[in-house]
């Protein structure tokens, strides 16, 4: 699972494959904290110990590293450079 989404599954339990992502709220908002701390110039080290200080667990309740966010931020960035690109290149 992609941390801030949860994909969809059907009646067995089996991942629905090209199903809409939906946002799970709370995760995201931790997702947009990493990306607007990052770009702010925190480092991932920083944002990490930030949130462990707050204690806001991962979803799988451990504590952050640097990996976990550096994970969460280069998905981000590649997913804003994307909506760029589809905006301002595509016809």
């Amino acid at each position: 699972e992609l941390y801030g989404y949860t994909r969809p599954r059907d009646g067995g339990g089996h991942y629905i494959k090209y199903g809409i992502l939906e946002i799970v709220e709370s995760e995201a908002m931790v997702g947009r904290f990493i990306f607007d701390a990052f770009l702010a110039g925190f480092s991932i080290e920083r944002i990490a110990e930030i949130l462990n200080e707050m204690e806001i667990k991962t979803r799988s309740e451990k504590e952050w590293t640097a990996g976990s966010i550096n994970y969460i931020a280069v998905l981000r960035q590649c997913a804003d450079m994307e909506d760029f690109y589809r905006r301002y290149f595509r016809t």
